[in-house]
């Protein structure tokens, strides 16, 4: 009997970055944007990105605080628990949904790419994340 609660492994933070770089780059691809403008999609996510999964290095500073024109970074609330490679997939998914104009395709990528966590993760690390992930 297989038991259905069985959680199953988490992707990495490298395997997660390269799933949605690549996501990313199949949108670019198909929108047919210019270098310029792909290269700023590619700075915008990647930034999302990193503000997300440097919350692993507890000595990892925020990047936007170096930049012109950003607000603080949302900081993790002390009392909760989160899956940092969540929540930088998430900050990374949101922030190209601004970008691109295969909004549906996005989405359906993104979906795909969070699955791969509901079924791992407890509820509450999971809905966490997704909302710091949101906020980022």
């Amino acid at each position: 009997m297989i038991a259905c609660s069985k959680k199953q492994a988490l992707p990495d933070s490298k395997a997660v970055q390269h799933n949605c770089m690549n996501d990313l780059t199949e949108i670019i691809v198909r929108d047919v944007v210019s270098p310029p403008v792909a290269s700023r999609m590619y700075a915008y996510t990647t930034l999302a990105f990193y503000e997300g999964i440097r919350h692993l290095q507890p000595t990892a500073a925020s990047v936007t605080q170096q930049l012109k024109g950003f607000e603080s970074m949302p900081l993790p609330e002390q009392e909760k628990k989160y899956h940092f490679p969540l929540v930088a997939a998430q900050a990374f998914y949101q922030t190209a949904h601004a970008l691109v104009f295969s909004k549906d395709s996005l989405l359906k990528k993104q979906k795909n790419a969070i699955v791969a966590f509901k079924s791992s993760l407890d509820e509450d690390v999971f809905e966490a994340s997704l909302v710091l992930g949101d906020s980022i």
